[in-house]
């Protein structure tokens, strides 16, 4: 089963997300998890629905400015965890997640967020995201390899 979450809101960059203050980083999780639980409830997805599978989630990040890689990965670990409070994932480790993150043009005041989850197992497709990650690329090979 695949699904698409829609959030009205950008995820922030890794480097504000940094500066926040924890307040504000706790106030932008409960918003996050509400917007989740309010979306999953539309799509009539249950908790236990994904329980001890692996999930692959395509995290899109759609805003007027365009982030480096790391600083959209860094900004998106909150709606990670939001995710895995949501019982949408076990756990983000990389044993239960395949992550993939995008980023798309907006015009400026419609920032958004877009989360497809399904089924690491079913899944088959190839995303431009998936040709940059260093182990397709071949970047790292042997032990290295299997710390990502």
């Amino acid at each position: 089963m695949t699904y698409t979450i829609r959030l009205p809101f950008a995820t922030p960059s890794q480097n504000q997300w940094d500066r926040y203050h924890w307040g504000r980083r706790a106030k932008w999780m409960k918003i996050a998890s509400e917007w989740l639980m309010v979306r999953l409830g539309e799509l009539g997805v249950s908790r236990e629905a994904n329980s001890n599978r692996k999930m692959r989630v395509v995290i899109r990040r759609y805003s007027s400015g365009q982030l480096d890689y790391a600083n959209l990965v860094g900004g998106c670990k909150g709606l990670v965890d939001c995710l895995r409070y949501a019982g949408i994932l076990v756990d983000d480790n990389p044993m239960w997640l395949e992550d993939i993150y995008e980023q798309a043009p907006a015009p400026r005041g419609e920032g958004r967020t877009e989360i497809e989850v399904s089924d690491a197992a079913a899944s088959t497709t190839t995303t431009e995201s998936d040709r940059r990650r260093p182990e397709q690329l071949g970047l790292l090979s042997g032990p290295q390899a299997g710390l990502l």
